[in-house]
């Protein structure tokens, strides 16, 4: 595979303080392919490729609102965004964009998919408001947005969030009271029966003394995804002794089976020479070949020289 693609930006400060980026993208993919297996058809084998222009156009008009002890900033955010229906031709393979993951981070991606093999076609208007608030202890940021296509196609899977007109909703709550509070909320849900189709809350607080973390995820089934959708929670603490020594403490449940996978502890030593780390881990999953396992890692890592590792495994 050769892919290039160059890319041509306009930005442009209105004197209302609105803000535009008009780009123009060109994907140039070559693919030299062998024996590529196609649904109802005959395998392919040969050169292919695609030449697949793109238009953008950016829009942002940021209110900002200043109080004595806070600061306000309102974006409606709009993105227009064309291209041909004819990029993703059956004879080119795809390998690095199986997997879609639609949310906040991708909702005005020029391509919404992670990898080369598969871009994003048609025309389409991905929209979204985001506040910011900034006080002297610390920050907020909250987000909601969606993708509008004037045409349906099979481009994306059933379940990615993006197979109907208009798109799922994605949003993103984020709060960050300096080093003592972190808080992030991600979700997507249905645009008409509000119903969630993904939740990922990720929790960080307290002091170096102590400190304590969780990540609950929530993922529904995607279609033709060889991963299938979870509810779990990641959690743990830790806790700096002193100087050199600190501890931590971690697992991971499995919310949907009603089971705990995995549990976790370390100790870890550091001075102005070395770092000495000591993992035990308890696995508790079961399937197929694989059995619960403990594992106990050593890590002595010289600041100037480099790592020395080994592991001790026990079924």
């Amino acid at each position: 595979r050769l892919s290039v693609r160059p890319r041509w930006n306009l930005p442009y400060l209105g004197p209302l303080g609105d803000s535009y980026n008009l780009s123009f993208m060109l994907y140039s993919d070559l693919y030299d392919v062998d024996e590529l297996q196609r649904t109802g058809k005959a395998n392919f084998s040969g050169v292919t490729g695609r030449v697949q222009p793109q238009v953008m156009l950016d829009w942002r008009y940021p209110f900002v609102k200043r109080t004595k002890d806070s600061t306000h900033i309102l974006e409606p955010i709009a993105q227009a965004v064309y291209s041909p229906n004819s990029g993703n031709s059956d004879k080119i393979p795809n390998e690095d964009s199986q997997e879609l993951e639609f949310d906040d981070t991708n909702l005005f991606s020029a391509n919404k998919f992670s990898g080369i093999d598969r871009i994003e076609e048609g025309p389409r208007l991905n929209y979204g408001l985001k506040w910011s608030i900034f006080l002297p202890g610390g920050t907020g940021t909250f987000l909601i947005g969606q993708s509008w296509r004037p045409e349906n196609n099979d481009t994306f899977a059933t379940g990615s969030g993006l197979e109907e007109n208009f798109s799922d909703l994605v949003g993103r709550s984020q709060i960050d009271l300096g080093s003592y509070l972190n808080f992030v909320y991600r979700t997507r849900f249905a645009s008409d029966t509000f119903v969630p189709k993904k939740n990922e809350l990720t929790f960080n607080a307290g002091v170096p003394a102590f400190r304590v973390q969780a990540n609950y995820t929530f993922l529904e089934t995607q279609a033709n995804s060889e991963f299938p959708g979870r509810e779990e929670i990641n959690y743990g603490a830790s806790s700096r002794l002193n100087r050199f020594w600190r501890v931590g403490l971690s697992g991971v449940t499995d919310l949907a089976a009603g089971e705990t996978r995995r549990v976790g502890g370390n100790i870890t030593y550091e001075n102005e020479c070395f770092v000495f780390n000591a993992n035990l881990t308890k696995t508790f999953f079961e399937d197929r070949d694989l059995e619960p396992t403990d594992t106990i890692t050593f890590n002595f890592l010289f600041k100037t020289l480099g790592p020395i590792r080994a592991d001790v495994f026990k079924q």
